[in-house]
């Protein structure tokens, strides 16, 4: 499974759920299920894996506890993968639970990655690349590499394709970026948002006034909206391009939009209402 994606693992994941049923060993059992559910969501046909993730739900909720449950969610998710919504729903109810028991160390990034390639399959580009920019980043720091074996990197490879065709270069490695650097919280946060509903349009312009940014922020988000790179930015403003990613993070953040078209059309709203304004009556 995980070197090769070859589906012939389900076979002896099958005889080996089998050999502990006959042990009478559940959380070996259990294992051997929720790995035969994962193999069936990423190799096997829809309805098998709809079944063995059934069946690795029912014997959670049987003789399990909280975080059998979680991964067999999980493992249901993956199986819904054609149906995003329903998918990423059960994604975050597995989310939920790892939030709740703490496991940092594999269980909620796993849900945030997936929860990324739904997102990615609906056309919501720029919160999955935030999402998956913050897996890369705990990647990083913890060395546990989400997305290294095999289905799991095919999936991630998928899902960045998808978002770079909807986003450009440099809005896509702002949007990664700006994932890296979210607190956990606040990640998690997005993760579980209603991701689903139907991508932002670039149209979609924030009512929050121009004291909503800090005075750097403020003159960024000028500087973006003649047109300058966050190279050229940097060079004008005489700070580093990283400085730059930081400040465009929390413009987006703060703005709750997601684009630089977005911001230029804030700073044109902005600049039409302050001239208005001034106009004598």
């Amino acid at each position: 499974l995980l070197a090769h994606c070859d589906r012939s693992c389900m076979e002896p994941l099958s005889r080996a759920r089998d050999a502990f049923i006959a042990q009478d060993s559940r959380s070996a059992e259990f294992r051997a299920r929720i790995w035969l559910a994962i193999a069936a969501g990423f190799l096997a046909p829809d309805h098998i894996a709809e079944q063995a993730a059934a069946e690795s739900l029912v014997y959670a909720e049987t003789h399990g506890g909280p975080w059998s449950k979680s991964w067999a969610l999980w493992s249901q998710g993956r199986a819904a993968h054609a149906h995003p919504k329903v998918a990423t729903a059960l994604l975050q109810q597995a989310l939920r639970i790892m939030i709740d028991l703490g496991d940092q160390a594999l269980g909620v990034n796993i849900c945030i990655e997936a929860i990324a390639w739904e997102c990615a399959a609906v056309g919501q580009a720029q919160p999955a690349a935030q999402l998956l920019g913050a897996v890369s980043g705990f990647e990083q720091n913890s060395g546990v590499v989400i997305g290294g074996p095999g289905p799991f990197h095919r999936e991630r490879e998928r899902a960045i394709s998808r978002i770079r065709a909807n986003l450009d270069h440099e809005t896509y490695t702002e949007a990664f970026h700006h994932g890296d650097i979210l607190s956990t919280d606040d990640i998690c946060a997005l993760a579980l948002s209603d991701l689903t509903a139907g991508q932002k349009t670039t149209s979609q312009v924030s009512d929050l006034p121009v004291g909503a940014l800090t005075t750097r922020q403020q003159q960024i988000a000028q500087l973006v909206t003649q047109g300058l790179s966050n190279k050229q930015i940097a060079t004008k403003l005489h700070i580093s391009q990283r400085t730059v990613e930081n400040h465009l993070g929390q413009i987006f953040t703060r703005l709750n939009i997601h684009n630089r078209t977005q911001i230029a059309a804030w700073v044109t709203k902005q600049t039409s209402q302050t001239n208005t304004a001034d106009i004598p009556r």
